[in-house]
């Protein structure tokens, strides 16, 4: 009996969910995914109205309090002052990837589930770490785009090289052909798009494949550079929801609740700190400190630019806590994975993270309650409403999967964190 289309993709199906259910696809992660490590998806219980995820915040500590002599009596009791509970709206955004896979593999895919996975494991496992890297460049940077233009590139000049500060090689390290558009630093005017064709992980010198200068696009020092798609028409036009960037330095309104230094709520205003300079020691206390004022817990990270480690690490401070080995080859063993710094009362750990831009490092709590990913959907290949994870191209000879994620990054006390800015680091590639 013949065996029917219908029955092709079921038994597709199947194979599929054997081989990459949901929840292997959520803890697929690759190396650079280190936010996605910690901040664990959480918002099943959360309330949702119109486009937003709502969520309970203490914005204001009660304020009635009474206190009398000894021998006072039945004294009046001074009247209640409430605090302030604020409502955070929080608004996820849609991720698709999806990738195509044609028939001549699917017919060899199809007999059992090791076929499958041989047949599809090298397609699937590009489609998840890309996914999930590209993740977590919306993590770090989501609403602040990847790059700033340094200087006006030449007339028909195709490269550009990004101002040294704002520059972080993971976030372009195997992305050749990635869509990327260029707009002012305004975030008003867009001045086109183009692709990744090369770009030098040490300078920073990023080369296109159309003309950027007065002749092409015309893109101009301070622009900045988009990943195609995520950013949207106005100053506030966004596809992406907001990163770590975005949290630690707001100044403004955040998740609709005001966070500004004249008429807003402290506790929802991290500190900053312009260093201008490398990342020292006492930089780290200090930033702590300020944090700790305002909330921060016992333990806390520092995510910092790989030559901001290596700053860390040399720094004389640093180096006074660093033991050395040497093995039985004669080896000598010295350095450290991570750096853990001790002060007011309080642990931080410094870590390396490849899209971390050179001029910045961010104090993140890492209390389990202060970051959260909120959205409708962790990452599925059966997104909400599809019957199956195996699309039908029909004008194509074959099938096309599509990795799906709702969400945004949260803090429920962004006052807790901080981030350094200006940081000129000594090393260099």
């Amino acid at each position: 009996m013949a065996v029917s289309q219908q029955e092709n993709y079921s038994t597709l199906q199947n194979l599929h969910y054997q081989v990459y259910s949901d929840k292997g696809v959520q803890e697929v992660f690759p190396d650079v995914a280190i936010l996605q490590k910690k901040i664990k998806f959480a918002s099943a219980e959360l309330e949702k109205f119109g486009q937003f995820f709502n969520r309970a915040v203490r914005l204001q500590r009660p304020q009635g309090g009474t206190w009398t002599p000894a021998g006072s009596g039945a004294a009046d009791i001074n009247p209640s002052q409430a605090g302030f509970i604020g409502n955070a709206k929080i608004q996820a955004s849609n991720i698709l990837w999806n990738e195509k896979l044609g028939w001549e593999d699917i017919a060899r895919a199809k007999t059992s589930k090791q076929a499958y996975y041989s047949a599809t494991k090298l397609v699937m496992t590009a489609l998840m770490e890309q996914a999930k890297t590209m993740y977590e460049l919306n993590l770090m940077w989501g609403q602040s785009g990847i790059a700033t233009v340094n200087a006006t590139p030449g007339a028909s000049s195709k490269t550009f090289v990004v101002t040294p500060a704002e520059f972080a090689p993971g976030i372009f390290a195997g992305q050749e052909n990635m869509p990327i558009e260029f707009w002012d630093s305004t975030g008003v005017t867009r001045r086109g798009a183009t692709f990744l064709s090369t770009a030098d992980l040490s300078s920073g010198s990023i080369i296109c494949t159309d003309v950027l200068g007065s002749a092409g696009l015309g893109v101009v020092g301070t622009d900045v550079v988009w990943r195609s798609g995520t950013k949207s028409a106005g100053a506030a036009g966004f596809n992406e929801s907001v990163g770590l960037g975005k949290i630690l330095t707001n100044t403004g309104t955040l998740f609709g609740i005001d966070g500004s230094v004249a008429t807003g709520y402290a506790l929802w205003r991290p500190y900053t700190k312009a260093l201008s300079g490398a990342l020292t020691f006492q930089n780290v206390l200090t930033i702590g400190a300020a944090a700790g004022n305002r909330g921060l817990g016992p333990k806390a990270t520092f995510i910092v630019n790989p030559l901001t480690f290596i700053d860390c690490t040399v720094n004389a401070e640093a180096l006074r806590r660093l033991g050395g080995s040497e093995g039985k080859s004669g080896t000598v063993e010295i350095g450290s994975e991570g750096i853990k710094y001790f002060g007011g009362g309080k642990q931080f750990e410094v870590i390396p993270h490849p899209m971390q831009k050179a001029g910045y490092a961010f104090l993140v709590d890492e209390s389990s309650d202060i970051w959260e990913r909120v959205g409708n959907q962790d990452w599925t290949f059966q997104p909400p409403g599809a019957s199956s994870a195996v699309v039908d191209l029909p004008q194509n000879m074959g099938v096309e999967y599509r990795l799906y994620t709702n969400a945004s990054l949260f803090s429920t006390a962004p006052a807790h964190n901080a981030a350094a800015t200006s940081i000129t680091n000594n090393a260099a590639y």
